[in-house]
């Protein structure tokens, strides 16, 4: 039988081990939470994904965009990728930096850059370190609804986070989401960040989803990435899609793919389709290529006597814009005979 002294010596063990059990427990908590005790810039770090893009403010030089210092409190805040779309510099670890500016409890700004990417503030930014990405998808995932002004910068945040769960958060809101422009932003962020893994369902949004903005909006998505089947996909919808406007984007945003095929695809489409409203756009996607291939494409809708004159008048009104000598050429032709 164990004495009152042994009793009392057992029990104060026993909470010695509960109360640093709460203590472990508690900062265990405390550092895996994201904690906006104050107003202001509040940052933290990340895993992301393989090839991560450079996200950075540049300004152009020489047609080359240039990384630069990044302002937060920039309200006219814009990045891309600097030095020729380059992704993560060799060496840097696979990370990026989310920034966030808490105000009244509520975020006002959020940023997603490089962790190599410069920034100044106007206050210090609080740093709260490396993140687990559940932890911080949650917390991202939390500020998704209802949907803010913040919310194309929270699915570019989400998108770069490495991952099954991030892409999973991805796909859902572009899927599911019961309001359009987060479907399209993360449609949108899905081509931007995630191309390859998000390939089979980009092109199912292109080709299925049963809303036109949608459908247009993925085709965009898709013309924005270097996915090989690209052209396929994007003739295919100016072909075939239901709608017209759908089939008219699809013409212009072929025309800005730079393939050398899309006059030959655009010309035998024109003569196969019948709306009038994709004629003009068709014809003004001719002139949107690089330009020999506009004015020769431009000049061969002009002389094709089997399409409607409204549509080879299109096509002299377009020659007419350019500033090619050939096209002026070609112009001056017309009113000599």
């Amino acid at each position: 039988m164990m004495s009152r002294h042994s009793v009392n010596n057992s029990m104060l063990k026993t909470a010695t081990i509960l109360t640093l059990a709460w203590f472990v427990s508690v900062a265990h908590a405390e550092h895996h939470e994201l904690n906006f005790s104050n107003n202001g810039w509040h940052s933290w770090r990340v895993t992301a994904i393989d090839d991560a893009p450079n996200w950075c403010c540049g300004v152009w030089q020489n047609d080359t965009l240039v990384r630069e210092q990044c302002d937060l409190d920039n309200h006219n805040y814009a990045h891309g990728t600097p030095n020729a779309h380059a992704q993560t510099v060799a060496g840097e670890p696979n990370e990026m930096q989310i920034y966030v500016r808490m105000q009244d409890g509520k975020a006002q700004d959020i940023r997603t850059l490089s962790h190599s990417c410069r920034v100044t503030a106007e206050e210090p930014v609080r740093n709260l370190g490396k993140r687990d990405s559940s932890t911080s998808l949650a917390w991202l995932k939390s500020q998704l609804h209802p949907r803010q002004s913040t919310a194309s910068d929270v699915l570019a945040a989400i998108a770069i986070h490495a991952g099954k769960a991030a892409y999973s958060m991805l796909l859902s809101a572009a899927s599911n989401d019961d309001n359009i422009k987060t479907r399209k932003d993360a449609i949108f962020w899905m081509g931007q960040a995630r191309a390859r893994e998000s390939a089979k369902a980009l092109e199912r949004f292109v080709r299925q989803d049963p809303l036109a903005k949608i459908r247009e909006h993925a085709i965009f998505s898709v013309s924005q990435t270097n996915l090989a089947p690209r052209f396929e996909i994007i003739s295919d919808a100016g072909k075939h899609d239901a709608d017209p406007h759908v089939r008219s984007k699809a013409w212009f945003w072929l025309s800005q793919t730079e393939d050398r095929s899309a006059a030959a695809v655009i010309l035998q489409a024109l003569k196969k389709e019948k709306n009038k409203a994709v004629h003009d756009e068709a014809v003004f996607a001719l002139s949107q290529l690089p330009e020999i291939d506009a004015v020769n494409a431009l000049v061969a809708v002009s002389k094709d006597q089997t399409l409607p004159d409204s549509v080879r008048k299109r096509a002299v009104f377009w020659l007419a814009q350019s500033k090619s000598d050939q096209a002026l050429d070609y112009l001056a032709s017309i009113f000599d005979e």
